[in-house]
């Protein structure tokens, strides 16, 4: 798939799929006039009461290990409660508990797309 190859830096020795990136393709595939009523009201909130980067590294970093604190702390080199007191400031300041709702999960990472372009 030309979007897969495009998006991932790829290394020969791993398998890629697009289910592990299908927020990211679906995101993608919007328009960004009809993501952007949605999702630039959570970029103001984000820029005025969140470290940008470290929201988009520990979002990151919780897709990439199916949203497990632990795994995601050893990703990021960082301890689990690290991780888990990140997760506690996105559901203060953004409302959102990706750990315990599949809905939070979704925004989150779409969120994170969406910012990220």
């Amino acid at each position: 798939m030309k979007w897969l190859e495009d998006y991932v830096h790829f290394r020969t020795e791993t398998l890629y799929f697009i289910n592990d990136y299908l927020i990211e393709y679906m995101t993608g595939c919007i328009s960004p006039d009809l993501l952007s009523p949605l999702f630039e009201s959570y970029r103001n909130v984000i820029d005025n009461y969140l470290d940008k980067e470290l929201f988009h590294t520990t979002a990151a970093a919780l897709a990439s290990t199916n949203m497990s604190p632990a795994e995601a702390a050893k990703e990021l080199f960082v301890h689990k409660n690290t991780v888990l007191a990140r997760t506690r400031k996105f559901k203060e300041i953004l409302g959102l508990q990706p750990l315990s709702s599949s809905k939070d999960t979704i925004l989150l990472l779409a969120l994170d797309s969406y910012l990220s372009k």
